[in-house]
């Protein structure tokens, strides 16, 4: 996609999220570990996404406990675009085949029980393009960035 493109999409889906200090200089360590240092993160992750996201739920549920099926809705979303978007998009070049064993050696698990909050970040850095190409509504577009907001305000 050609920057050209990227900036009409973004004009058409202002998606924007700011992150805190901490989560740049994460993702920042992130990179370097990964990429400069060559070093790969230990799988399954300690706080797995799916554990993450169920953690936020019940923090979220006990702060309000009014049902909100646009939460509901937003937490299975993320949990379905980690799940395809993972393998693809979100891996460097030297974690693929980490992956790929990882993969193998728990057949049957999804990605989110494996994987963890850095990759979970790296998702939140690429949502706003990736929701250039869905068809979601203003309603669905607020919902989502306010509870991915408030997941990024507690990590």
């Amino acid at each position: 996609m050609s920057l050209n493109q990227r900036k009409i999409l973004q004009q058409k889906y202002p998606f924007r999220l700011n992150y805190q200090i901490n989560l740049k200089l994460s993702l920042m360590d992130d990179w370097d570990l990964i990429i400069q240092q060559n070093y790969l993160l230990k799988l399954p992750a300690a706080h797995p996404v799916s554990t993450v996201l169920d953690e936020f739920r019940i923090y979220s549920n006990n702060l309000d406990p009014t049902p909100d099926p646009d939460k509901d809705h937003v937490l299975e979303g993320i949990l379905g675009y980690f799940s395809r978007l993972l393998g693809m998009q979100l891996l460097y070049k030297v974690e693929r085949p980490q992956y790929g064993d990882i993969m193998n050696e728990h057949k049957g698990m999804s990605v989110c029980d494996i994987y963890g909050t850095e990759h979970l970040l790296r998702l939140f850095t690429r949502i706003g393009e990736l929701l250039a190409f869905t068809e979601l509504d203003n309603n669905a577009m607020s919902a989502l960035q306010k509870y991915i907001k408030q997941l990024l305000f507690l990590y």
